[in-house]
């Protein structure tokens, strides 16, 4: 996945840490599994998806009553993983993104 998923967890993670692949605690599902094989070694990589739990849980979604009956509605630090899909997704971090996420997270601080 990448984008703010991939942004949000770069200060916790590192990239030694993430080329290891999934652990077994994961237990992904075999659907959320992708596989991929290089051709010169026969060397299998395997990546499991987030769960929608686990990106909501990344980008600090959470929902809300909106006071109009039982209707409800979702807030987030961060732009959804929907949201990102639908028209973000250029294949790489840019600059502008950066700013959005650093002005995000200082106003998260300020809080």
């Amino acid at each position: 996945m990448g984008g703010y998923p991939w942004r949000l967890c770069l200060p916790f993670l590192s990239f030694e840490s993430v080329l290891q692949g999934p652990t077994l605690r994961s237990n992904p599902a075999p659907d959320s599994v992708f596989k991929a094989r290089e051709p010169k070694t026969g060397t299998i990589f395997v990546d499991d998806k987030l769960t929608d739990i686990e990106t909501r849980l990344l980008s600090g979604t959470n929902a809300y009553f909106t006071g109009k009956g039982v209707q409800m509605a979702d807030r987030s630090w961060y732009p959804s993983v929907r949201a990102f899909a639908m028209g973000e997704d250029f294949g790489r971090w840019a600059k502008y993104k950066e700013h959005y996420f650093n002005t995000r997270a200082i106003i998260q601080q300020a809080h």
